[in-house]
């Protein structure tokens, strides 16, 4: 996420008492892990263009005195979300040092009947 927000010229940092990235006391995007039913969920979000007014009714992720942020926010411009997914997969693929694989829902949905 911050080799993303990079090439957007926003500079966004980790903290180390909280998850996800920040700007400042901002949150730009957040991180979950959890174990349910022995079954393991996991994955992470940024926040590109979207609403932030709800996050004013809550004190997000259950934090006082922080906020919620955009990358429109930041950059002042609308951002294209299709842009962001593709330097998202770029960078996580390079530090993974993976290459993705593309299936459909419908294939993967198979996938899992098969096992």
């Amino acid at each position: 996420m911050i080799q993303t927000a990079a090439e957007l010229k926003i500079e966004i940092k980790r903290d180390p008492k909280n998850r996800g990235v920040w700007c400042g006391n901002r949150k730009l995007g957040s991180v979950g892990i959890a174990i349910r039913h022995g079954i393991l969920f996991h994955g992470f979000s940024m926040n590109v263009n979207l609403s932030l007014e709800p996050f004013l009714w809550i004190n997000p992720c259950g934090m006082e005195g922080v906020g919620v942020t955009s990358m429109e926010r930041e950059t002042r411009n609308r951002v294209n979300k299709e842009d962001v997914q593709r330097l998202l997969q770029k960078y996580f693929a390079a530090i993974f040092h993976i290459q993705p694989i593309y299936i459909s829902l419908s294939r993967l949905e198979e996938l899992l009947k098969t096992r």
